[in-house]
């Protein structure tokens, strides 16, 4: 969600709007719900942001970070060694 708002021009402020919400208000920024709720108080469309969840699963993301190249992917952290066979 955060590549998106930033596609939107508001990266900067999705970032700062999820880590207050995690680190200041404890709220569980892995539920769905709480992102939406989030999102909508920034400007950006619930329908949007249902599309943006819609894609990630037709896509198989599932957590954060999926590095994505070619119908390949990787998921979590990951060696310099493993993201650059990823790009080859």
């Amino acid at each position: 969600m955060a590549k998106w708002a930033e596609s939107k021009g508001i990266g900067d402020k999705f970032h700062r709007a999820v880590f207050n919400a995690y680190f200041v208000e404890g709220v569980n920024i892995a539920k769905i719900d709480e992102l939406v709720r989030l999102s909508k108080t920034l400007g950006l469309p619930e329908e949007e942001v249902d599309s943006d969840w819609m894609r990630c699963h037709a896509l198989g993301i599932t957590a954060v970070p999926t590095f994505a190249v070619n119908h390949q992917k990787v998921v979590g952290f990951q060696t310099y060694e493993t993201l650059e066979q990823l790009m080859k």
